[in-house]
């Protein structure tokens, strides 16, 4: 693993997410200092800058809906999603059990966001 990508998952800080901060950071991978590229060329950065933000936009609200839509209510995503019956059944048993919905839920935010058992993306 690359030490750019250790660093970025070592990450301690937590603050709300900036479409526009990370699309930028996203970028600078490519065109570290696109501001300073030829004119036609910064242009064409910042258009392909702006489809990123648009893209990512859209798929953090589609996983934001899917988790709210479903928060507490495993019996409703087991009827519209069968294939996640029995780890929605596994984490809704432990809710109920220890009293706390906890369980469902941040499994269920890790199945929204495609998140594995340690929080890290897939």
């Amino acid at each position: 693993m690359c030490k750019e990508v250790r660093k970025i998952r070592g990450a301690e800080d937590k603050k709300p997410l900036s479409i526009e901060e990370l699309v930028d950071e996203i970028i600078r991978v490519e065109y570290p200092t696109y501001e300073r590229a030829i004119p036609g060329l910064r242009e064409a950065i910042i258009r392909k800058k702006w489809l990123i933000k648009q893209i990512l936009e859209q798929r953090i609200r589609q996983a934001c809906m899917f988790y709210l839509k479903y928060r507490g209510k495993p019996d409703l995503l087991i009827e519209e999603h069968p294939e996640l019956r029995k780890d929605a059944l596994k984490h809704w048993d432990w809710a109920i059990r220890t009293g706390s919905m906890c369980s469902y839920d941040e499994w269920l935010f890790r199945v929204s966001f495609r998140l594995d058992e340690e929080g890290e993306e897939r």
